[in-house]
């Protein structure tokens, strides 16, 4: 487990257990992420990460160890996962959390030997997130591609399909002091 301060109060950031069910089910309000995550990272394919403030997860982020060949064009031929999912509370934001989240993952990708680390994000959508990203070093790789369509229903209950337009973004990782 690792603790960080934040600009405050103190948070955790660690993987997200079974036992947070309860925790992790308060960001999202879909219980059925949970279990699949919690089976998907039993079977080694993924890390749920969460941040945790006062045992409440604050934000939550899923390492994505396979199925990211998608990326390989990109990765010289190197060790290759994915961030997927990054969500802070509202309440949270602009403390740290995301990038305490993405500096996590980049420690446990470099523990396993992985070199680079990828993730998809909606340029219009997440303009927040863009630029987080592009301040930890993720740089553009794919122009803006189909991520894929959801159905979505509104506040008010009125179904739709949601598109999500991505742009690829790739980080070389490399061990501190390198």
């Amino acid at each position: 487990m690792k603790k960080i301060t934040l600009r405050s109060p103190e948070c955790t950031i660690r993987q997200i257990e079974p036992t947070d069910r309860i925790a992790a089910w308060m960001i999202y309000n879909v219980e059925t992420h949970f279990d699949e995550r919690m089976a998907r990272q039993a079977a080694g394919e993924i890390e749920y990460v969460g941040a945790f403030i006062r045992r409440r997860v604050v934000g939550h982020v899923v390492l994505m160890l396979s199925g990211v060949e998608e990326y390989d064009p990109y990765t010289e031929g190197g060790r290759c996962a994915a961030a997927s999912d990054l969500h802070v509370v509202e309440a949270a934001r602009g403390i740290g959390v995301g990038t305490a989240l993405m500096q996590f993952l980049e420690e446990r990708c470099l523990a396993r030997g992985v070199a680079y680390l990828a993730l998809d994000v909606n340029p219009s959508d997440s303009t927040t997130a863009l630029e987080l990203y592009k301040r930890l070093g993720f740089e553009q790789v794919s122009p803006l591609h189909l991520d894929g369509t959801y159905n979505v229903v509104d506040d008010d209950g009125n179904p739709s399909i949601y598109e999500d337009w991505c742009i690829g973004m790739v980080k070389r990782l490399s061990p501190a002091g390198r």
